[in-house]
């Protein structure tokens, strides 16, 4: 017994050895889907929509790894600030102001998400960005580290009953070894389901 013992902690310290993330070349997901809808909305309740964060919550997406349907945000909304993570009510577009915003997304798979939200606005676009804040980790390792996750929500009102959506997930992973053959190209398709799952909500919001 003893001798097994010594033998799973050696090779549980040989795994941490050789896993040590770098930021040599890191591998990336980046992937965006366009769609245009027709959606009578002004500017304004546009960008009520795109600060309706506490209506993530709850959404589904397919997990690969359970092959089956699954709650993708176990909780969502606007928090005080990354550090107390109290759930604040949404924000609206008449209320936003020059301070930071951040959010909290509880995610079923990639755990507690604190993301900086900011929103932008020009004559053509109505933007939304997620930035990471805190690490996404997996058995202990950085897997994505702060600022490496973004997701983009972007709309442009492309006549006065339609619209151009673009929704985009970029993530820089960490180089961690012996994760890249298997557990990366499941999180590629974990984004890939995730991107699939924000448009469906965003449809589901901008027609209600």
């Amino acid at each position: 017994m003893t001798r097994f013992l010594f033998f799973v902690f050696s090779l549980f310290f040989y795994c941490q050895s050789i896993a040590l993330p770098t930021n040599d070349n890191p591998s990336e997901f980046k992937k965006e889907t366009t769609f245009t809808i027709q959606c009578e909305k002004n500017t304004k309740e546009i960008l009520n929509v795109l600060h309706s964060i506490s209506t993530l919550k709850g959404i589904v997406y397919y997990s690969n790894t359970h092959e089956k349907w699954d709650i993708l945000y176990r909780e969502a909304g606007f928090i005080n600030s990354p550090e107390k993570q109290k759930i604040i009510p949404d924000t609206t577009a008449l209320s936003l102001s020059n301070n930071e915003l951040f959010c909290l997304l509880d995610d079923n798979s990639l755990g507690k998400c604190i993301f900086k939200v900011q929103y932008t606005q020009d004559q053509e676009n109505i933007i939304a960005d997620f930035i990471l804040v805190n690490s996404i980790t997996f058995m202990g390792l950085e897997v994505i580290s702060p600022k490496n996750l973004n997701i983009r929500l972007c709309v442009k009102k492309d006549s006065a009953e339609s619209i151009i959506t673009t929704i985009r997930i970029h993530a820089k992973y960490q180089k961690v070894t012996f994760l890249e053959s298997w557990y990366l190209p499941r999180l590629d398709k974990s984004f890939d389901a995730r991107l699939e799952a924000l448009k469906k909500w965003f449809l589901n919001q901008i027609n209600i």
